[in-house]
């Protein structure tokens, strides 16, 4: 009944079937008029169909008609209009990899691309490429654009990565589903330890594209073990109770311990403790198996935060927080607090049945306790920052010896500084502050340390007396937060940085996102930047934190809104509940892409190639050559050694040294001889063609592999078709 219209798409197949209102043992079905393309088949005693292949380049207005008859009735003819369309985009194919990764100032030949329209025309002449590479920064994201003769517009994208001094390599990304922050710790062994509160799904991609899912459902906080392979997680105790939640985690020696808070109720491998008060806070001591040694809990009156603990002189440790009301253990009073804004607390614990030492800091207004740890003489340093009513915000360094006695400078600033994190190295402080406007100290007159005219941070070095040594600015385009500071084995010093636009005086950034994340490794003797690498995409990253063990091992725990691309490797955004865990390895045992042996000419001049195998990054230096051998650096672990060999040298030996991240070094011997002008030599041996294999297409061939038998394996892109021996 009635008419219809519809849209099929030119050059395809298309199928419509209509149904009889009444079912008929007995009919025809008869077609009146319609393109040649078009044809009508019966299916039931209900059913026909209309069916076609639409010719291509035809973008018109069809009309089809007919009618069915049965026992000498016939119905009213019935008019099918058909509107050919082409919706179909063009395509560009792109040739060799979509990920392209270069060392900085390396000229960049881009391995081609075709594209076409539906029909098989050649568009590769209209492809429009854009931006031009611009080698300062660090990824160049290419588009590749065609339009058709229709009006569709497609657009393909290649990314270029430009390294300068990265030393590090993406190894692998975890993604982790759950409800707060995890912490970490790792074993001598190299295995990660997680600790979270609760734990829906981990999913892993490495450097070689492979991934893995797993579900879990851990509803309670844990500590896991994830070994090396990271395929699967461990779970070494769950937390039992009533709002218990994992705060942090750190390891002493061949101790861990974990500090948490909780309510009502505490357990942990079969030891229970009951709270006393309206809430509870924990620290307990695993041993390097993770069995667990004790567990103490203390009381409080309101919830404590900020817990962190550090190792004391005495071999205890000090477990540190914010604390507004009375603080307890089991019912006996701790440290009592009559005011309504937070302090600092400080409990000494040496083991399970000693007594607890304690101390607190705090005056008018909230204390809280930003960072904190201890010297190697047992002396603690706190980052302190302190809100006091119609004052900004300000930061306090605090040296306390091991009697608590105290020594301080505090930090002031037209409108707000605060102290985000600090770390000890080699008895030397280095502390990380965000400031606005102008940013002073104050010992015992007022010294300026920096200016800006926007959000910045700072990175200042003081040595064990307070005495300022040093201080590197840190600003962006809005905003620059110095968020953590940790230091790998060989005592390189790395901090994050959140900021929004790009960092001054640093041109190798890409950044498209609001607000971003970059790892810096700053020179501990005069705060300059050693290297720096920005991670995003073009939307939010936050709560950045650096996990470094002691295998030179860097992590980056962050959330991400967006896709981006980290040394090749398209990592996808986080999920509400997730949280990725970026893992960069700097290889410790570099191995050489060895010759034999080179074999020179005397008066001729000669290049080769020095290329690691296991890292993209290392420095090189010449330890033993004749002078007349030079070195070239390029980075991404390959150099060149080049040079003319004088009259009268007969043989000897080229030692290279390579030098990596974490300071680890490798030693490569390349034996030469050098022959007089007028010998006639070859060191290479051309083997006689054996055989040849043809193949016929536009396409690029990308690998090739060797198989049992005598076969080859080929790997390749085409674009069209690709005939070899009269198959297509």
């Amino acid at each position: 009944e009635g008419n219809n219209t519809t849209s099929i798409e030119q050059g395809e197949y298309f199928a419509m079937d209509f149904k009889l209102l009444h079912e008929e043992d007995h009919y025809d079905i008869f077609l009146t008029s319609g393109p040649d393309w078009v044809s009508l088949k019966k299916l039931d005693n209900s059913r026909f169909r209309i069916s076609g292949y639409s010719p291509l380049q035809d973008q018109n207005l069809h009309v089809v008609e007919f009618y069915a008859t049965s026992d000498g009735r016939k119905s009213s003819n019935f008019k099918l209009s058909l509107q050919t369309i082409d919706s179909t985009p063009p395509t560009i194919h792109l040739l060799g990899e979509r990920v392209i990764t270069l060392s900085k100032g390396a000229a960049f030949l881009d391995p081609g691309y075709f594209a076409e329209d539906k029909y098989g025309n050649d568009l590769t002449s209209q492809v429009i490429v854009s931006p031009d590479l611009d080698q300062n920064l660090t990824y160049n994201v290419l588009n590749y654009t065609v339009e058709d003769q229709d009006g569709s517009i497609t657009t393909t994208t290649r990314y270029v990565n430009i390294y300068d001094s990265f030393p590090l390599n993406f190894s692998k990304a975890l993604y982790l589903k759950t409800p707060n922050k995890p912490v970490f710790s790792w074993t001598p062994f190299g295995n990660l330890i997680l600790c979270a509160d609760g734990l829906t799904q981990i999913k892993s991609i490495d450097s070689d594209k492979k991934t893995w899912t797993n579900p879990y459902d851990i509803q309670r906080p844990f500590i896991s073990r994830i070994s090396s392979e990271e395929k699967e997680i461990e779970v070494i105790h769950q937390m039992l109770g009533e709002s218990v939640q994992v705060k942090n985690i750190q390891k002493f020696g061949q101790s861990y311990y974990l500090t948490g808070s909780y309510q009502d109720i505490l357990s942990i491998s079969g030891k229970t403790n009951f709270s006393q008060k309206n809430h509870s806070f924990f620290v307990c001591k695993l041993s390097e198996t993770f069995t667990l040694d004790w567990i103490k809990s203390f009381n409080s009156d309101e919830k404590v935060s900020n817990l962190q603990v550090v190792k004391s002189s005495n071999d205890g440790i000090v477990l540190g927080g914010d604390f507004t009301g009375n603080i307890y253990e089991d019912e006996n009073l701790l440290l009592p607090s009559t005011k309504q804004s937070s302090d600092i607390f400080l409990l000494a614990i040496s083991d399970l049945n000693s007594p607890v030492q304690v101390s607190s800091f705090g005056q008018d207004g909230n204390e809280t306790l930003s960072s904190m740890s201890s010297m190697g003489n047992g002396d603690l340093v706190l980052a302190i920052n302190v809100q006091k009513v119609a004052q900004n915000l300000y930061g306090v360094l605090m040296v306390l010896d091991q009697e608590f006695n105290p020594s301080a400078i505090s930090f002031e600033s037209d409108y707000a500084n605060s102290l985000n994190d600090l770390l000890i190295l080699n008895d030397s402080i280095f502390l990380a502050c965000e400031f606005s406007e102008e940013l002073f100290f104050r010992i015992s007159e007022i010294q300026n340390v920096a200016s800006s005219d926007r959000n910045a941070s700072t990175l200042m070095k003081f040595n064990a007396s307070l005495e300022h040594q040093w201080t590197t600015l840190l600003e962006a385009e809005e905003f620059a937060s110095l968020k953590d500071l940790e230091s790998t084995v060989s005592g390189d010093l790395i901090g994050l940085v959140e900021h929004a636009g790009k960092i001054s005086d640093l041109n190798k950034q890409d950044l498209q996102g609001k607000q971003d994340i970059s790892i810096f490794r700053f020179n501990q003797q005069d705060g300059s930047i050693l290297w720096s690498e920005n991670i995003g995409g073009e939307e939010d990253e936050s709560e950045g934190k650096l996990v470094i063990n002691d295998s030179g091992t860097m992590r980056v725990l962050f959330k991400s809104e967006s896709d981006f691309v980290s040394d090749g490797i398209e990592i996808n955004a986080t999920l509400a509940d997730e949280y990725i865990l970026l893992e960069f390895k700097a290889d410790s045992s570099f191995q050489f892409l060895e010759e034999e042996k080179l074999f020179l000419t005397e008066g001729d001049f000669f290049t080769s190639e020095i290329k690691l195998l296991n890292s993209n990054y290392a420095q090189y230096h010449l330890i033993e050559a004749p002078n007349w051998v030079s070195l070239i650096d390029h980075g991404q672990g390959s150099a060149t050694i080049s040079g003319t060999p004088t009259l009268g040298t007969s043989s000897g030996v080229v030692v290279i040294s390579a030098h990596g991240f974490d300071r680890s070094s490798a030693n490569y011997s390349l034996e030469f001889s050098v022959l007089e002008n007028n010998t006639s030599f070859s060191n290479l041996e051309i083997p006689d063609l054996t055989k040849n294999y043809e193949m016929k297409g536009n396409g690029k061939i990308l690998s090739l592999e060797n198989y049992p038998n005598d076969q080859i394996g080929v790997l390749g892109n085409t674009a069209g078709n690709l005939s070899y021996q009269g198959m297509t």
